[in-house]
């Protein structure tokens, strides 16, 4: 199901942590991928509702990214996500349950009656006439370029002995991004170490908190309670962090060696001032 790939992809998920998050073994998740099993009705509903779509967008029958205009469904789900809500937080502030939102956004559900869309219009801090599509938003003079919806989200410094990543202590304040970018934290890079990246001293990098990364990907690495920016390298044997400017040499950690670095998070987008 190439459908099924690109979303694990967006979100920055290994199938392997997919398919724990799901609850399945290893193998299924990946034949589910390769298109040499398909999931049965309740597994397809459940992977649907964990990358927050469609049955009918899993199954090939209907693509997110074409040129249609979104459904009510995307606008509620892009409009939360943009705020940091979750689907029982919206259904709480609509007096609804999660349930009910999960199946407006998926499309399971699509005649919404009027009092409920200006509900959940209201609490997202849109107007209803943007969810039905009836008109875009913002609509400023035609020369103006809206600016995206944005959201906060904390700034990591130096990671306290034994804290957790996202523990008080270690946050130094918040800072503002695009709501679509999904984050969890940033960090202020520090140095030239990631400039062939585009990188530099300064800028913020947005995290999304994960475990695992993918063979080569840039992520937030713990090494000796100070976060650092680097691409990731696994292999069986060993792990190598290594940054994107020849003048600095890999770190490699072999064997037991490998257990001491942690990986904070992805590094999925970031900010940059003029130079």
């Amino acid at each position: 199901m190439e459908s099924l790939k690109e979303l694990r992809e967006k979100a920055g998920k290994s199938m392997r942590l997919t398919a724990e998050d799901l609850g399945i073994p290893y193998t299924t998740y990946v034949s589910y991928e390769k298109g040499t099993r398909e999931p049965n009705s309740e597994m397809l509903v459940k992977i649907a509702e964990y990358y927050h779509t469609t049955t009918d967008f899993l199954l090939g029958r209907l693509a997110r990214n074409s040129m249609a205009a979104p459904t009510i469904g995307e606008r509620i789900r892009d409009a939360r996500e943009a705020r940091k809500m979750s689907q029982e937080e919206l259904g709480r502030a609509c007096k609804t349950t999660k349930q009910t939102i999960y199946k407006y956004e998926s499309g399971l559900v699509t005649n919404i009656p009027l009092d409920r869309l200006e509900a959940i219009a209201d609490a997202l801090g849109v107007s209803s006439a943007y969810l039905a599509g009836w008109d875009t938003m913002p609509s400023a003079a035609p020369n103006m370029i809206s600016v995206p919806a944005m959201a906060r989200v904390p700034l990591v410094g130096a990671i306290a002995c034994g804290t957790p990543t996202l523990a008080e202590q270690n946050i130094e304040g918040c800072v503002d991004m695009p709501g679509h970018t999904r984050a969890d934290f940033a960090l202020r890079c520090k140095g030239d170490s990631m400039i062939n990246a585009r990188i530099y001293d300064g800028d913020i990098v947005y995290i999304r908190q994960q475990e695992e990364v993918e063979h080569g990907e840039i992520a937030a690495v713990l090494i000796e309670d100070a976060a650092t920016l680097k691409r990731v390298y696994l292999y069986d044997d060993h792990i190598s962090l290594e940054a994107e400017n020849p003048q600095y040499r890999p770190l490699v950690y072999w064997g037991e060696a490998m257990n001491g670095i942690r990986i904070l998070g992805k590094a999925i987008a970031f900010t940059s001032a003029v130079r």
